[in-house]
């Protein structure tokens, strides 16, 4: 029995010690490369898609710090809710441009 307790305390000891996930850079890229997309496209200009835009950004600084401190599960995890954030953004700020096009005033 003590032989038992011993080999699992130290499996699960060989577990935690076990690599990490890599850092996710690619995800991090794909969020910084919408947050730009949004950012061209005037998405700071209409107050909702200018606020998912903010939630990006916010949402990458938070994963680059996760990713520092080695936490690169949770920051992937963030960068997922950072991308869709400013996939949003850019969506919203394309409607925007549309309604003021229609109403045949230039976008902001």
């Amino acid at each position: 029995m003590r032989n038992t307790v011993l080999t699992a305390a130290l499996l699960m000891g060989a577990m935690a010690c076990g690599p990490s996930a890599p850092p996710p850079v690619e995800a991090r890229a794909a969020a910084e490369g919408d947050v730009g997309v949004a950012a061209g496209l005037n998405a700071r200009n209409d107050n909702e898609a200018a606020t998912y835009l903010k939630h990006a950004e916010d949402q990458i600084a938070e994963a680059k710090k996760l990713m520092e401190d080695g936490d690169n599960v949770r920051a992937t995890a963030v960068l997922k809710r950072a991308k869709a954030d400013a996939e949003l953004s850019i969506q919203l700020a394309k409607e925007a441009a549309i309604k003021a096009q229609m109403a045949g005033t230039p976008a902001k």
